[in-house]
């Protein structure tokens, strides 16, 4: 006879995976814990993390990682003191652990980088630490060893201008360093339709009436809505309505990067990209449920990688959560690295599709990209 499953005592719907919680209500009530930590209690988390950092990569306990992350993800604590005693013990297998590496180790892990005896896997996680921790000398690096690749790097599956979009900059083919990541954050929310009405950041809206997919058949979506001249959202350098109009159903079989073209008066118009698709998978119905979602703007400003990790939800600027690792895209038109601009967790609109959609944009351009990715 099957043991029956325990549910959750907090929601009540999902199985308690942990005690007496599911993973979702665990991680909120610990999210709410630590948002409300005052700066004492923070400190004292942060003694325990450096007092237990060799536990960091313990794969059997995953207790003092957990706790890390949390900190970093929601309250963005300086991690210099933990990143000189995860270097010391020569822990780099948790990169973001190196956001404010202090300037000796910098030096130190870069003298490392330029060895020709490094191991492929040891040098990834040393350009990982680094693109994490930036800086002019961190982005010199990174250009020589792409223009002068050493043996170990050779054998690597990208290049050192990937590696630093880990660490939210690039740069272009000549070398010129650019952000791919904005340095705030909002979360997006579920609000009432009155809100959604208001809100200045709106998802998965119809586009006009008669546009429809050139593949497919299916009717567009302004995936993503922004009104650049809301005070909160002056972070994006966006002065007036943005919109990313792509087809819904196509998003997960482009073959393509499916590009749009936008203008500040939110006029938005797809340029031209291959599909697999070649038949609507979503009814009238689907499409308008998908359409009546309410989530709207957060009331404020957030951690930048408040969003950063799994099932965490939609946001605007700061960092994704890449399944896949970090995607940023080319502009097709001046080819210099985008900016990741927004991430939507599409099965909170659209119970079907697992994974999220990215938005990034050019704005020297005016044009955005939107993708997708899952596990």
């Amino acid at each position: 006879m099957c043991k029956e499953e325990k549910l959750c005592k907090q929601c009540g719907a999902r199985v308690a995976y942990y005690g007496d919680f599911c993973a979702d209500c665990r991680e909120e009530n610990d999210r709410q814990e630590i948002l409300q930590m005052s700066e004492a209690e923070l400190a004292a988390k942060i003694d325990y993390v450096c007092a237990n950092i060799q536990q960091l990569e313990n794969q059997d306990n995953d207790e003092i990682r957990y706790l890390c992350e949390m900190l970093i993800d929601y309250r963005n604590i300086n991690t210099s003191r933990l990143a000189e005693l995860a270097w010391e013990h020569g822990l780099t297998y948790y990169q973001t652990i190196y956001k404010d590496a202090p300037p000796q180790v910098v030096e130190e892990m870069l003298n490392r980088l330029r060895q020709d005896d490094l191991k492929p896997w040891d040098g990834c996680k040393l350009l990982l630490c680094l693109a994490e921790a930036g800086g002019p000398a961190v982005h010199q690096a990174f250009w020589e060893l792409q223009q002068q690749p050493r043996s170990w790097s050779r054998q690597l599956s990208t290049t050192p201008a990937v590696f630093a979009t880990y660490g939210g900059w690039s740069f272009d083919s000549q070398g010129r360093w650019t952000p791919t990541n904005f340095a705030e954050c909002y979360p997006l929310v579920k609000g009432t339709a009155a809100e959604k009405a208001e809100s200045p950041v709106k998802i998965a809206l119809p586009a006009g009436e008669g546009e429809i997919c050139e593949h497919c058949g299916t009717p567009l979506m302004n995936l993503l809505e922004i009104d650049g001249r809301d005070p909160r959202l002056a972070f994006l350098g966006l002065e007036g309505v943005v919109r990313a109009k792509c087809c819904p159903d196509c998003l997960i079989y482009a073959i393509d990067d499916p590009f749009c073209r936008y203008q500040l008066d939110g006029g938005s118009q797809p340029l031209p990209f291959k599909s697999y698709n070649d038949g609507s998978n979503i009814s009238a119905e689907e499409f308008a449920a998908i359409a009546a979602n309410t989530y709207i703007l957060g009331p404020g400003p957030v951690a930048p990688r408040y969003a950063a990790d799994w099932y965490r939800g939609s946001s605007i600027g700061g960092v994704a959560f890449w399944w896949q690792g970090p995607e940023i895209k080319t502009c097709p038109e001046c080819g210099k690295p985008m900016m990741y601009l927004a991430q939507i967790q599409l099965e909170d609109i659209w119970e079907k599709i697992e994974g999220n959609a990215y938005i990034e944009i050019c704005r020297d351009c005016q044009i955005l990209v939107v993708l997708h990715q899952n596990d």
